[in-house]
């Protein structure tokens, strides 16, 4: 499965092919900045809504409203389970509703999921066009090419995963970018007078963040490496750098300098990015 995605989603080629969704998308977050006009945009959720979307469309040809259930899907994984310890006393997750909330999350996500594979089926009748992941999957569902049998319930988890592992680690790491720029003027104006954020401490260094070097491992290295990383390296470039040189961006609210985290899956920031922006100049 993760050779599959990789062929058809994640390699060098791929990114390429999928360069005018990164750009529509990123084209909507500046159009949504400059249409506040001063007023106080919330970055956080920008950021998110930007690589939610973008995801869904690479995967799966449009934007889905798949952000409300990863993210329920997200938290309820974090919760302490006691009967995966004592299963004795699984009925204590009964009690205080853990299993009724799996039980509602998966309804939720197999019905929405369901929806996303039926509309690639009926591609015709949905006025869905292009070639995505979904219909690269039902097509080796239906030729049997892998030398199993690719269930649809497969197909299904292949898309959450998909989606969930790549929306929520690349809109926390763009967050924690802006994040630290905006608190850090000087590394700021840097990165809008270059083509490119190189942190400093790199910058007369062989390493790099692939995995080769063990002092700077963002992507994780080996065979549990992360298989997204030319796919994320270019979203968050891309991102970072039009963000940078179309605008000029004051912090905002009681908490624009509180860099503290939130337990979870993956370390968010605990309070949302508020800014002003204005065209730089």
């Amino acid at each position: 499965m993760k050779s599959i995605c990789v062929l058809h989603l994640l390699s060098s080629k791929q990114v390429q092919l999928y360069r005018q969704v990164r750009e529509d998308e990123t084209a909507q977050i500046i159009r949504k900045i400059q249409e506040a006009n001063g007023s106080v945009v919330n970055m956080t959720d920008l950021l998110v809504t930007l690589t939610n979307n973008l995801i869904a469309r690479v995967a799966s040809g449009k934007a889905y409203g798949f952000q409300h259930t990863v993210h329920r899907i997200a938290k309820a994984t974090t919760r302490f389970s006691v009967g995966n310890y004592f299963p004795s006393f699984t009925w204590m997750d009964r009690l205080s509703g853990l299993l009724r909330e799996a039980d509602e999350i998966f309804k939720e996500s197999d019905d929405l999921f369901e929806g996303v594979i039926e509309e690639h089926v009926n591609k015709k009748d949905f006025g869905i066009k292009g070639h995505d992941l979904v219909d690269i999957l039902l097509e080796i569902q239906k030729d049997k090419s892998t030398g199993f049998e690719l269930e649809r319930y497969m197909i299904k988890a292949i898309i959450l995963n998909m989606y969930g592992a790549g929306t929520d680690t690349t809109s926390t790491s763009l967050v924690w970018a802006i994040g630290e720029l905006l608190r850090n003027p000087r590394v700021m104006k840097e990165l809008q007078q270059e083509a490119l954020f190189r942190p400093e401490r790199f910058l007369n260094s062989p390493m790099d963040y692939i995995g080769s070097h063990f002092e700077y491992l963002p992507f994780g290295a080996g065979r549990r490496g992360c298989p997204g990383i030319k796919f994320a390296a270019t979203i968050n470039e891309l991102v970072l750098a039009n963000l940078a040189y179309k605008f000029e961006f004051a912090l905002e609210g009681e908490h624009s300098l509180d860099m503290s985290e939130t337990d979870g899956m993956t370390a968010h920031k605990k309070y949302p990015i508020l800014v002003k922006a204005t065209l730089y100049e």
